[in-house]
């Protein structure tokens, strides 16, 4: 494991993950949106981390552990991002 806490690095790595996260929306949300001593403030409290993987097991969490009342709503909050992902994802919920 390597800790890096070059400010450029973790700035690059913030613009990446908000990026892919809100790229699907209508009016995405962007890092320089942030005043940017904020954001210099909130580099600073951020370690960030390189973690070599050897092994990688997925497993699907599809709220097979809660009732079928609360199975819907998942169901019917992933239909109303009205996405292709979300829809793939809500068909494979179980009733």
């Amino acid at each position: 494991m390597c800790i890096v806490e070059d400010p450029d690095w973790l700035l690059a790595h913030l613009h990446t993950m908000t990026d892919g996260q809100e790229t699907h929306r209508d009016t995405p949300w962007k890092v320089d949106d942030a005043p940017s001593d904020y954001i210099e403030k909130m580099v600073r409290g951020i370690v960030g981390l390189e973690i070599p993987i050897t092994r990688l097991d997925g497993k699907w969490k599809m709220s097979q552990n809660r009732n079928a009342a609360d199975r819907a709503g998942v169901v019917a909050g992933l239909a109303a991002e009205e996405t292709e992902i979300a829809a793939q994802v809500a068909g494979n919920i179980p009733d």
